[in-house]
């Protein structure tokens, strides 16, 4: 299953990245378990229409589902957290990885030098908007909090869920 995807043209070709979420089979086609295994795929077209995907994804990693469009009731943030799946670092090597496979098919290459230039902006800006202030700042968390705090913001947030009528789902089966 491939979903959210974005695509962008560069260099006169269409580049697309698009999410798999890996699944376990457990035998049972009624119930499958969803891994929690995100891959990030990388995929090319010359016109827009026919794609042809990289062998590999350029990005992989375990990640819990979480944030404000799982609507949860309550999403707090300890102040050394960081809102991003990846670091600055690994960010700029996949733009990077991405950036060498375009000039290598020109036959062209980059220097170290060009390399790192080209990495900076990304590290530095993954350094400021990763910070839980910054997630702060445009609310989309409710707030910093106090590590010796959790206890008493965990026991409130079970009170006020079960405090709170659930509501019937009234929605069928989704189908993508």
């Amino acid at each position: 299953l491939a979903y959210n995807c974005g695509a962008c043209k560069a260099d006169g070709r269409y580049a697309l990245t698009f999410r798999v979420d890996e699944y376990i089979d457990n035998g049972n086609p009624n119930k499958m378990q969803w891994d929690k295994v995100l891959k990030i795929g990388l995929a090319w077209s010359d016109d827009g229409f026919d794609f042809e995907g990289e062998p590999e994804p350029i990005f992989e990693a375990n990640e819990e589902e979480c944030g404000r469009a799982y609507d949860p009731r309550l999403i707090w943030m300890w102040p050394n957290a960081k809102i991003c799946v990846m670091g600055g670092e690994q960010a700029a090597n996949v733009l990077l990885t991405v950036k060498m496979r375009q000039l290598e098919k020109q036959g062209k290459t980059m220097t170290k030098e060009e390399q790192e230039k080209f990495m900076e902006p990304t590290v530095k800006k993954y350094e400021q908007e990763s910070s839980p202030y910054h997630s702060g700042a445009n609310l989309w968390d409710d707030g910093i909090l106090d590590p010796l705090e959790t206890r008493t913001a965990l026991a409130l947030g079970i009170s006020m869920a079960l405090n709170v009528p659930i509501p019937d789902q009234r929605f069928g089966v989704f189908r993508m």
